[in-house]
């Protein structure tokens, strides 16, 4: 799939675009076009760290009167952005997995059930996900298999 991003806003032209702040959410449409979108650094980091050549990667940043969509520049967003690389190597003979899998959906139900002592919950789906590395879409889809499988 090609997509045409020449009628947006480069994410260059801006000086010092703010790739780490929270009013900046990037949106990855894959190949196989699932679309994920994330405005917390855990989450822009496994986005440009999922991200491959020919997938659509936009930016919006969010202003007090009006949001702008930009293309990004995935080169300068790996530099502003700590803990990213490439494009994660496909290991021969196996696909590569999104999400958690069964044991950690299992963990993750668990830590999000527990409760404190004025009965709210002890940790927040944006903690659970900066725990396990992964983005708050995922903690809830975890959230959701645990409980299908307990329930």
């Amino acid at each position: 799939m090609e997509f045409d991003v020449s009628a947006l806003r480069k994410d260059t032209d801006e000086d010092e675009f703010p790739y780490g702040d929270r009013a900046v959410t990037f949106i990855h449409v894959d190949s196989s076009g699932m679309v994920t979108a994330d405005h917390t650094k855990t989450g822009k980091t496994t986005i440009l760290n999922d991200w491959r050549p020919g997938e659509l990667l936009v930016a919006t940043w969010t202003g007090s009167r009006r949001s702008d969509t930009f293309s990004v520049d995935v080169e300068a967003a790996r530099k502003a952005l700590p803990g990213t690389s490439g494009p994660r190597e496909a290991v021969k003979g196996r696909a590569h997995r999104k999400g958690l899998g069964p044991r950690q959906n299992q963990v993750v139900k668990q830590l999000n059930d527990e409760l404190d002592s004025n009965g709210r919950r002890k940790y927040t789906v944006q903690q659970l996900a900066d725990e396990f590395g992964t983005s708050r879409h995922t903690i809830l889809g975890a959230i959701k298999a645990a409980s299908a499988v307990s329930g």
